[in-house]
């Protein structure tokens, strides 16, 4: 989790972090990153079970399935939630 936090942080939304500057900012979004994934594990295995066990999917298909909508999922929330500006400039 910590080595997808910091790529998250350095690349992926590595323009929006750098306005964050500081180590409680930092570790504010890795709390909110963690929540966000744990919240999405628990989604992918919902999402597995319902197409796999639920409607009868190939396995392999419901899971990229699951995995394509969470990876969907954490990246939407992580951008509103995790690194979201909050400070206005002034």
């Amino acid at each position: 989790m910590l080595n997808n936090f910091l790529w998250n942080d350095r690349w992926t939304f590595g323009d929006i972090s750098s306005q964050q500057s500081g180590w409680r900012r930092r570790l504010k979004r890795f709390l909110k990153f963690n929540a966000i994934c744990l919240v999405g594990i628990l989604l992918n295995v919902m999402l597995l079970n319902l197409l796999f066990n639920q409607l009868g999917i190939n396995r392999y298909l419901a899971n990229l399935i699951a995995i394509a909508l969470v990876t969907l999922w954490n990246f939407w929330l992580n951008l509103k939630l995790s690194w979201r500006v909050t400070d206005v400039e002034q």
